[in-house]
């Protein structure tokens, strides 16, 4: 259906986007003419009970008045049982489609967008209102550069309706464990998915694969993902602390407001922590206050109020603006000017008095910004010296010796192990230069650490990616050998599924670990002929034979628009293949089931030999 009126006030045009919620309908106001979108769920989403739900919300969020920020004008409920919701903006583009074009942003643009979005969870957040469901789909980019949030609580409601229907959630790859729990949300949830949003935008890549199974998404969150600074060597440290902190399992080691995630950011540094919170954690909360350390409070807080949806849909919003100027009409009392007693007459003892205290205050600004005029060009004298005292790490864990000599704005090089019984093992034993040298800054710092010669054991590599793995079997002294690739639907491409000699198990530097790695899913693409303007290739797509059937859905992006290009259902043991000619410039994207299986850019691929 196209071009229709809704509710008499509302233009419907033509569906611009479709998801598993429903679609978007690029629309605008009869009265004036402006450009407006419209969302209409699909019919699993549209009963009575749900829809009030999401009524309710909409009215709690009506509040939310902010420049980064989609507002939602209406909601309407038609007879026919279909439901649609008002956006007060039209629809230009998601964060989604610019980052399938451009794939990843630089750090300065990254933190840019990631500011933006904080000011509009903020502003949410002091109108007691959480998104729940931040994720690129929800955050809109105008044609202007400008970025806007979309859905605030709405699309939480929707996942924890599927969530008590054990079906698939939306966007898993941005939840939080507490909403894949079922637990209470707070401000630490958005946290968290702001934290994945920044790690997405650096890597072009979200902090942990997209799937969806639920036990394997909480497993995810007991392990750090790949760390930024090994996919992007040059990024500053802080940054990958800061995104660390709020990926965390526990939310109160997370940070605990969107104000304190951009405040680390403006530091460049996290306020407390991890490993400090952790050990507040263990230690247990002081007397008087809850576990998350703040006080307790005398009586439970108010809960948020809730709104009942009017039976005349027409004068929701008139009602709502009513209630909210009432709120606010409360009259300040006049203040009373006290009456002054009469001041004493000033004796000429007084008087002299105050002359004195004035010249000796004058004297002692004066003083003072004498002081800080020769600081400053102290100050200003020791730091156009770009040279620095090499910090003492000897006895250091090595990971924190560099950390400490980066910080000092040195280069460190790794020099290798050395014999010593008094050192423990991984721990520094030697710096060149030495401790309390004078260099410039930038300087190269080799250091060396001690080596475990007895007891060495194998680390635990299962799950880690070949690129993190490496340093974790470099620091034993062993080396890393892959003895086969295997399809896997459980475990992302390149990603370890099994290791001998196991984690735990006594090894000698020099040993190999020999490593299982998941070859993802079994596609695979083939070039058969190819040109400036177009190309055609060979998919081929199979289901493993002990694997259950498999519905795959194959989509191909050109310029004009993104389609579903074919669908199949493999049974365990099915082969298929497709000839695709598409535009030259054309993304070829396989998903089995939910799980993005391969996707390939294919101006890219090289021509058929």
């Amino acid at each position: 259906m196209s071009g229709f009126i809704l509710k008499g006030k509302y233009a419907l045009h033509k569906k611009i986007k479709q998801d598993r919620i429903g679609w978007l309908w690029s629309a605008s106001l009869r009265t004036t003419g402006a450009a407006i979108s419209v969302r209409e769920y699909r019919p699993n989403f549209c009963h009575p009970s749900i829809v009030q739900k999401i009524q309710d919300a909409v009215l709690q969020t009506a509040e939310l008045k902010h420049p980064n920020i989609v507002r939602i004008i209406d909601s309407v409920f038609t007879p026919d049982k279909r439901f649609f919701i008002v956006y007060d903006t039209p629809y230009q583009g998601s964060l989604t489609e610019v980052l399938q074009r451009i794939k990843k942003f630089p750090l300065y643009d990254s933190q840019k967008i990631i500011l933006e979005i904080a000011r509009a969870l903020e502003h949410a957040h002091q109108r007691r209102c959480l998104h729940g469901a931040l994720n690129p789909e929800n955050i809109d980019i105008l044609a202007n550069g400008e970025i806007k949030l979309r859905n605030f609580y709405i699309d939480q409601l929707l996942n924890s309706f599927l969530l008590a229907k054990g079906q698939n959630l939306l966007n898993t790859a941005y939840l939080a464990p507490e909403q894949i729990r079922g637990e209470p949300l707070s401000k630490a949830t958005d946290v968290l998915a702001l934290g994945a949003l920044f790690y997405l935008l650096l890597s072009g890549r979200p902090p942990y694969p997209v799937i969806t199974s639920l036990p394997q998404i909480l497993k995810n969150y007991l392990r750090a993902p790949e760390k930024l600074t090994i996919i992007l060597p040059d990024i500053p440290l802080y940054i990958e602390d800061i995104i660390g902190k709020a990926l965390q399992q526990r939310a109160r080691h997370r940070q605990q407001s969107i104000a304190e995630f951009v405040g680390d950011l403006r530091q460049k540094k996290v306020t407390i922590a991890v490993e400090e919170l952790k050990r507040r954690d263990a230690a247990g909360p002081p007397p008087g206050r809850n576990k998350s350390g703040a006080e307790r409070p005398a009586t439970p807080a108010a809960s948020p109020p809730v709104y009942a949806n009017p039976p005349d849909n027409d004068n929701i919003w008139q009602t709502r603006v009513k209630n909210l100027a009432g709120r606010h009409a409360l009259a300040m009392p006049k203040e009373e000017t006290p009456a002054q007693p009469p001041e004493p007459p000033e004796s000429f003892l007084e008087k002299d008095s105050v002359h004195k205290l004035l010249v000796f205050a004058l004297l002692g600004v004066f003083a003072g910004l004498l002081a800080l005029f020769i600081n400053a060009l102290f100050f200003n004298s020791f730091n156009s010296a770009p040279r620095i005292e090499i910090p003492d790490v000897l006895r250091l864990p090595r990971d924190t010796a560099v950390l400490i000599l980066e910080n000092q704005g040195l280069r460190v090089q790794f020099g290798g192990y050395v014999d010593n019984p008094d050192i423990t093992p991984n721990y520094i034993v030697e710096t060149k230069p030495a401790a309390g040298r004078i260099v410039k800054k930038g300087r190269i710092v080799v250091v060396y650490a001690g080596q475990q010669t007895e007891g060495l054991s194998a680390p635990n590599l299962i799950e880690h990616t070949l690129q993190s793995a490496g340093p974790l079997a470099a620091d034993r002294g062993l080396t890393i050998n892959v003895v086969e690739q295997v399809y896997s639907n459980k475990y992302i491409r390149h990603q370890i599924i099994s290791q001998s000699p196991l984690a735990g198990e006594t090894v000698k530097r020099g040993d190999k670990i020999n490593v299982t790695v998941s070859d993802g899913y079994p596609v695979r693409l083939s070039v058969k002929e190819k040109t400036a303007d177009q190309i055609t290739v060979t998919l081929f797509m199979q289901n493993e034979p002990d694997w259950e059937p498999q519905n795959v859905v194959v989509y191909l992006q050109d310029r004009k628009n993104r389609r579903k290009y074919a669908e199949k259902f493999l049974q365990p043991g099915d082969k298929d293949r497709l000839e695709i000619s598409a535009d030259a410039s054309s993304v070829i994207e396989v998903y089995y089931f939910n799980d993005l299986a391969f996707k390939a850019e294919l101006k890219y691929l090289n021509e058929p030999e």
